[in-house]
């Protein structure tokens, strides 16, 4: 039984629109990695710019990758 599990770190901010089809195009490959690598993935736990994306491209894709926010403790209900 193999007990390494891979993880992958997300760092960004918001998604400038000069740049946004790439970003999404960039967050598309990589969440189709963590996927297949069943990794974790390690991200901001905002609702917004790359942190937001990531969400959203992994529900309509219906992933099953685990997703890990980190935020501030007085942003979380």
């Amino acid at each position: 039984m193999n007990d390494d599990y891979p993880f992958i770190l997300f760092i960004g901010d918001v998604i400038n629109e000069d740049h946004a089809d790439a970003a999404r195009r960039a967050i598309h490959a990589i969440s189709g990695i963590a996927e297949d690598l069943q990794a974790g993935v390690i991200l901001g736990g905002t609702d917004m710019g790359v942190m937001a994306e990531v969400g959203k491209r992994s529900r309509l894709n219906h992933c099953e990758y685990r997703l890990i926010g980190i935020a501030p403790e007085k942003l979380v209900a």
